[in-house]
C-alpha cells in the first residue's frame, strides 16, 4: 500500500482512538444513571423496536433514550431545562440502518461544464446530447458520463436498448466517449475502443465481458470492472481538491437522512483520500450525519488485475500494513468488514449463476475472484481479526463464497466472527442455506431488489427460480440473522421494506408469496439486523433505555396503512442522538403511486419488454 494511503489511515485511527474515549458506552441502562432528561419527544405512535410495544414519549439523556413510557410518565422526570418536541401523533420508529450505501468523494465529480445525462429519456435524447456537447470540446476530449439506471417503468436504456458504438458514432465520430450505466456496465464508442486497443481479437477479460455482435465485432457495450478498466485507464482522472471531495461526501450522506437512514454500512472503501476525508467530514460535521460503519475494499481478482494471484499478494501485504481492524472506532465512524466482490451485479446481467441466462443460452456470468485469491486473501483477514463481508449475487456466487468461508472458519475457529454475504439474491441450493446457518454467517440482504430489478431477475432466471429471489423467508425460517439495506437504489430503505412484505416487482407481479416476511421482522431486520451485523446491537436498532436516540417520524401510520402503500411513505424527520438532523421542508422525494403497477411484458430470446398501467398485478 502506498505510504500516503497508509498516513491517511493512521490518522484516522489516531482520531477515533481521541473520540471512543469521550464516548459513553452502556447498554440497557437505568434512568437513575443516565439523569434527568435533555428533551422528551411526546405525542407520538412510538415503535420501541420491540415486537408489539409502542409508546406515547420518550425521553433523552446526553443523546441516549433515558426512558419511555406514557406522556406523564416521561414528564414526571423532568427538570427545567428540559425540552420538548411534539410528535403530533405521528408514528415514530427506531432509526433505519442500511447495509448497503456507497459513498465516495469523487461520486458526482465530474467538471461542472461536464454532460448532464441525469434526465435523458432515451437514444434519440441521448444522441442530441452528445453531439451538442461535443460541438464545445476540441477534437479528440473524452466524454465521460452517466446514463440513469432506472428503476422498471422508468427506464431509459433496458437491457434491449442499451447504445452501441455505431449509435455513439453517429454523433460523436471524433470524441471518445465513456457512459457509465449503473454499477456494472460502460457504454463506449468507436473511438474509445481504438484507444483502449479492444478489437474483436481481444480475448474476453476474466471476470468481464466485452458484448460482441453477430459478426464478432465488440458492440461497444463492457460488463464489469475488469473489461471496464481496458478503456478507463486511458481517461484523465479528474483532480479533485479536498473541499470538492468533502461536498460530494457530505451530499451522499445527508441524502441518506431523508431516506430515514440514521446509521449505515459503507460496502467498501480504499484506504486513501475517501477515507481521509471522511475522518476529516467526521471530525467536523459527525453529529450531523448518519453514524457509518465503513468495510475496507480489496479487490484481488480480476476487477484489478490480469493475474490474480499477484492481486492476492498486493492484497495480503495491504491489510498486514494496516495496525487495525474491524470494530475500531466509536459510535460515529468506525471501521467494519473487509469487502469483496465475487461475482458480477444482476443490473448488468453478470451474476454469477448455476444455470445459463434465460435468455442468453450458455451464459452463466462472470466470475470475478477465482477461488485461490479469494481464499488466501479472506483466510489472512480473518486471522488478523477481520470480519468478511463478501459479494455474493448469484447462487454460483453464493455456493463458491460459502465453500471458501466454510473452509477459513474450520481451519481457525473464531468466535462471534459474524461474518457474512452480501446480496444472496438468488436462492442457492438447500445445503448451501444450512451451511450459512451452521457456520454462523449472516445474510445483508436488499429487498428492494425484488421490486426495481423485476425485469432483470426475468431475463436471468428460471420460472422455477424466479419466485425464488432475495429469498427472505427462506433465510429466516432456518434462523439465519438477516439485514436490510438498498444498495444505493433511489426509492430508499422504506422501498425495501414494502418489498420485504409485499415482492411485488415495480412490474406489477407478485414474486414469491412464500418468501414474503411480517411487517415487525422486516423492520427488526432494517434497525436490529443491520445493528447486530455491525456488533452494535447493544446500542442501536431499538428505542430501549440505554441505547442510542436515534429515530425517524414518518407522515402516515406504517402500521395500519394497507402494505401496498408502504413505498409511498415519507419520513418527516429524522433523529440522530435525540438531536433533530434534518426535517421536511418540502423538497423531499415525490411520493409513489398508492395504485399497483401492472405490466404487459413480451418475452423474446433477448429482452423483456414491458409497458405499465396503474391497475391491479398479478402473481407469480
Amino acid at each position: 500500500m502506498k505510504k500516503s494511503a497508509d498516513v491517511a489511515v493512521l490518522r484516522l485511527a489516531a482520531t477515533l482512538v481521541l473520540a471512543t474515549a469521550s464516548v459513553p458506552i452502556g447498554h440497557h441502562a437505568s434512568a437513575q444513571r443516565l439523569g434527568e432528561p435533555d428533551t422528551i419527544f411526546q405525542n407520538g405512535k412510538i415503535y420501541v423496536g420491540v415486537p408489539g410495544k409502542f409508546v406515547e414519549a420518550v425521553a433523552v439523556k446526553d443523546g441516549r433514550v433515558l426512558a419511555t413510557g406514557s406522556v406523564a410518565e416521561m414528564r414526571a422526570l423532568a427538570v427545567p431545562a428540559t425540552r420538548y418536541e411534539d410528535l403530533g401523533g405521528q408514528t415514530v420508529l427506531p432509526g433505519l440502518y442500511d447495509n448497503h450505501v456507497h459513498v465516495n468523494a469523487d461520486r458526482g465529480s465530474q467538471p461542472k461544464d461536464s454532460l448532464d445525462l441525469s434526465t435523458v429519456t432515451g437514444l434519440k435524447d441521448l444522441q442530441q446530447r452528445l453531439k451538442a456537447h461535443a460541438a464545445t470540446l476540441p477534437s479528440g476530449a473524452w466524454i465521460v458520463a452517466t446514463v440513469p439506471h432506472g428503476t422498471g417503468a422508468v427506464e431509459p436504456f433496458p437491457e434491449s436498448a442499451l447504445p452501441t458504438r455505431w449509435d455513439l458514432d453517429s454523433v460523436t465520430p471524433d470524441h471518445p466517449v465513456a457512459l457509465t450505466r449503473g454499477a456494472h456496465i460502460t457504454l463506449v464508442n468507436s473511438k474509445a475502443l481504438q484507444i483502449a486497443g479492444i478489437s474483436r481479437q481481444t480475448p474476453q477479460p476474466g471476470g468481464g465481458v466485452i458484448e460482441r455482435n453477430d459478426k464478432g465485432e465488440p458492440n461497444g457495450v463492457l460488463r464489469e470492472s475488469s473489461a471496464r478498466r481496458l478503456v478507463m485507464r486511458h481517461v484523465p482522472e479528474p483532480k479533485l481538491t479536498d473541499e470538492e471531495g468533502m461536498h460530494n461526501l457530505r451530499k451522499r450522506l445527508r441524502d441518506q437522512l431523508a431516506l430515514g437512514v440514521t446509521s449505515l454500512n459503507v460496502p467498501g472503501m480504499r484506504p486513501g483520500d475517501d477515507l481521509r476525508l471522511m475522518q476529516k467530514l467526521y471530525e467536523q460535521e459527525g453529529e450531523t450525519l448518519p453514524r457509518a460503519t465503513i468495510q475496507i475494499r480489496l479487490s484481488p481478482g480480476y476487477d484489478s488485475y490480469d493475474d490474480p494471484s499477484k492481486g492476492a499478494e498486493s492484497s495480503i501485504a495491504e491489510i498486514e500494513s494496516l495496525s487495525f481492524r474491524t470494530g475500531f472506532g466509536n459510535d460515529r465512524i468506525k471501521l467494519g468488514a473487509i469487502k469483496m466482490s465475487v461475482d458480477g451485479g444482476m443490473g448488468g446481467q453478470a451474476a454469477w449463476l448455476v444455470d445459463e441466462y434465460r435468455t442468453r443460452p450458455g451464459y452463466r456470468g462472470v466470475e470475478r475472484i477465482p477461488e485461490d485469491a479469494l481464499y488466501r486473501v479472506a483466510k489472512r483477514a480473518h486471522d488478523l481479526g477481520w470480519q468478511l463481508g463478501i459479494h455474493a449475487i448469484g447462487d454460483q456466487g453464493i455456493i463458491r463464497t460459502v465453500h471458501v468461508m466454510e473452509r477459513i472458519v474450520k481451519e481457525n475457529p473464531r468466535p462471534n466472527a459474524r461474518h457474512y454475504l452480501h446480496h444472496i439474491s438468488v436462492k442457492p441450493p438447500q445445503e448451501i442455506l444450512q451451511k450459512i446457518k451452521d457456520n454462523h454467517f449472516l445474510a445483508a440482504m436488499q429487498p428492494n431488489f425484488t421490486h426495481t430489478l423485476a425485469s432483470f431477475y426475468a431475463m436471468a432466471l428460471s420460472p422455477q427460480k424466479l419466485p425464488y429471489n432475495n429469498p427472505l423467508r427462506s433465510l429466516k425460517s432456518l434462523g439465519i440473522p438477516i439485514s436490510f439495506g438498498t444498495d444505493n437504489l433511489p426509492d430508499g430503505p422504506i422501498v425495501a421494506l414494502y418489498a420485504a412484505v409485499t415482492r411485488r416487482g415495480v412490474d406489477g407481479k407478485v414474486y414469491g408469496a412464500q418468501e414474503r416476511l411480517s411487517l415487525e421482522e422486516a423492520l427488526h431486520a432494517a434497525t436490529v439486523g443491520t445493528a447486530y451485523m455491525t456488533f452494535d446491537e447493544r446500542q442501536r436498532g431499538t428505542l430501549e433505555p440505554g441505547k442510542l436516540a436515534d429515530m425517524i417520524v414518518l407522515d402516515q401510520d406504517i402500521f395500519s396503512i394497507d402494505p401496498e402503500q408502504i413505498r409511498s411513505l415519507a419520513v418527516k424527520t429524522n433523529i440522530i442522538g435525540g438531536r433533530v438532523v434534518w426535517r421536511d421542508d418540502g423538497s423531499a422525494r415525490p411520493r409513489l403511486t398508492h395504485a399497483r403497477l401492472t405490466s404487459d411484458c413480451v418475452m423474446s430470446a433477448a429482452d423483456v419488454h414491458c409497458h405499465y398501467s396503474g391497475e391491479d398485478g398479478d402473481v407469480w
